[in-house]
């Protein structure tokens, strides 16, 4: 019998440990990727943008798609009300999501790349300040070159699956007011789950309003338990975004915000 059970950055499912290692047992593969998306609510009312250039594939057969997308330009207005509202402002260039997969006897294996070669978002107010009097603050600015994200995971019969993940930056500024007015910067490969940026809390148990994960990987697992020879965590798939903005009851301009910014998103299982 199968349960589910959610953690933080772990799913679990419970099984037959007999069943995992079964001769024969039907597998099959399948990864996606894509560059950007957002979604966010104010109250009951919600908005969202992409994913753009996505793509997926799931084995048999084997697959190997390309989906490719010059640019994306847009305005996502966030909140409802008289002018100005806080808006995410997206533009990117040259997006490119690859996935992969090749299914065998007790085998097989699922890659997903996503690659955006300029990002450049802005949380601000819709219509713009002016640009000659700088006020207010953006929320939050992003610029960034060549963004990278991988997931890929394997699998062979009776042997434990392979799960991995990676994200990396030509360039990656980040501004505004959310983050105190700093301006943070990362370059190169990013450790996993780095945290860029999380704004202070009064409590430890409180959920800060602003986090910026680089290289946010969210592994899932299989819990195998046979008899009394206890159990093992056995990888079933992978989740890699290169960048997560997490917002949660946010004050953008009198309207509280809470969603979510992905960009460069991969999964594979």
């Amino acid at each position: 019998m199968l349960k589910n059970i959610s953690m933080q950055s772990l799913t679990i499912a419970v099984l037959a440990l007999s069943s995992m290692l079964a001769p024969g047992r039907a597998l099959s593969a399948s990864s996606s990727a894509f560059g950007i998306k957002a979604q966010f609510t104010v109250g009951d009312l919600s908005a969202g943008i992409g994913p753009f250039d996505f793509a997926q594939g799931a084995t048999p057969p084997d697959y190997a798609k390309t989906v490719p997308l010059a640019t994306v330009n847009d305005v996502l207005n966030i909140a409802p009300g008289p002018l100005p509202i806080p808006a995410l402002f997206v533009s990117v260039n040259n997006l490119t999501s690859d996935v992969r997969g090749a299914f065998g006897v007790d085998t097989y294996a699922s890659d997903g790349d996503a690659t955006l070669h300029t990002v450049n978002l802005s949380l601000n107010l819709n219509p713009l300040p002016p640009t000659v009097v700088p006020f207010p603050q953006p929320f939050l600015a992003v610029s960034a070159g060549v963004v990278k994200s991988h997931a890929g995971f394997s699998d062979q019969v009776p042997l434990a699956g392979v799960a991995v993940g990676s994200a990396s930056f030509g360039r990656l500024t980040v501004s505004g007011s959310l983050i105190g007015n700093q301006v943070l910067t990362f370059s190169g490969p990013a450790p996993k789950n780095k945290i860029l940026y999380q704004s202070p809390t009064a409590d430890p148990a409180d959920v800060p309003a602003i986090v910026i994960t680089l290289n946010k990987e969210i592994e899932r697992v299989v819990i195998a338990c046979d008899g009394g020879t206890g159990c093992v965590a056995m990888p079933v798939g992978i989740v890699t975004e290169a960048l997560n903005i997490s917002l949660h009851n946010a004050n953008l301009h009198g309207h509280v915000v809470s969603g979510e910014i992905i960009v460069g998103y991969t999964s594979a299982q």
